[in-house]
């Protein structure tokens, strides 16, 4: 009898493993093409671009053929399609490698509409240096309903790595002047700044508004590394 059981055990874990490698498979299958934006610093000072968009924008023939054949985005190559044209995302990347010690400056280009979010505390932009600007004018908060997506960095503390905490509010698109594909013509264009810890740290970053499936609205694109999250990377 315990020569049984002990088989029966045996094949319960073998099958419980299978079950992980198949979830990490499928996590891996999600994840968006690897890319990198490194911010280079300069007498102190680093900016990068991203961008916002409501699906792939390779699905798009007019914005294809006016923003990316033949060009870069922002100096970074374009990633190429990805896995689920449908879900919202960040582009060029998710994967931000910024100085120490440096005042970063990100600009958001959001082509996306509103989603409304569900916690009003990120209306609001913290951890700044200096105002956040939206289309070049100073703006202290933003109406919760007129969201698109945030941009909040965070970490657990861990020995030896600075706390750093930054978010904003992405103000949504709302301009009736789109292509055939539904997308924004212009972008709304969200302008922060922050100083980078003077120690290096890794630190995970994501969108807190509801833009997603599921959960919510937190599922899909939300819960998945390369399309509503990422990592900074301070060295």
């Amino acid at each position: 009898m315990a020569k049984y059981l002990g088989a029966f055990i045996s094949l319960v874990a073998a099958a419980a493993v299978a079950i992980v490698i198949i979830a990490l498979l499928g996590n891996l299958a999600n994840m968006r093409p690897p890319a990198t934006a490194h911010a280079a610093a300069q007498t102190g000072v680093a900016t990068i671009t991203l961008q916002t968009f409501p699906f792939d924008p390779y699905t798009d023939p007019d914005f294809v053929a006016s923003h990316i054949t033949g060009k870069t985005d922002h100096g970074i190559p374009w990633p190429g399609p990805g896995d689920n044209q449908a879900w919202v995302k960040y582009e060029p990347t998710t994967d931000l490698i910024v100085p120490r010690n440096t005042l970063v400056t990100i600009n958001i280009e959001n082509y996306d509409s509103a989603t409304p979010l569900l916690n009003p505390y990120y209306s609001v932009p913290y951890g700044l240096d200096g105002p956040m600007l939206v289309d070049g004018q100073p703006t202290a908060n933003v109406d919760p309903t007129n969201v698109s997506h945030t941009f909040t960095i965070h970490s657990i503390p861990q020995a030896g790595q600075d706390w750093l905490f930054v978010s904003v509010p992405i103000t949504a698109d709302n301009s009736t002047k789109v292509d055939s594909a539904g997308m924004a013509l212009t972008p709304v264009v969200t302008t922060f700044s922050f100083m980078t810890p003077s120690r290096p740290g890794h630190y995970i970053w994501q969108c807190f508004d509801p833009c997603g499936s599921n959960y919510n609205g937190f599922g899909g694109p939300m819960s998945t590394k390369g399309y509503m999250s990422g990592t900074l990377t301070v060295e």
